[in-house]
């Protein structure tokens, strides 16, 4: 499975009430979990981090460090890239 079907997949599986808040038998707005955002910087990162209550099962936790780790490497160069076209 591509990279990208696995993130759209572990995505649309987990169900829209838990990411408003933030986990199982908690209503909104309590203390806690920060709540997930879509729009994080690093929704990769915010999906492993959260793992355990979103059981996601092992197959899907190694896919997602590969693509994560793999933006990493390409943000990582592209920011290189970037820093040396600017004057210090």
């Amino acid at each position: 499975m591509r990279p990208l079907a696995v993130l759209v997949t572990v995505l649309l599986a987990v169900p829209a009430p838990l990411l408003a808040q933030g986990g199982p038998g908690r209503p909104p707005g309590q203390p806690g979990q920060p709540e997930m955002v879509l729009g994080d910087a690093d929704p990769i990162g915010t999906l492993l981090e959260r793992r355990d209550s979103l059981r996601l099962a092992d197959s899907v936790v190694t896919r997602l460090v590969q693509l994560n780790l793999r933006f990493f490497r390409r943000k990582r160069s592209l920011q290189m890239r970037l820093d040396s076209l600017l004057p210090d």
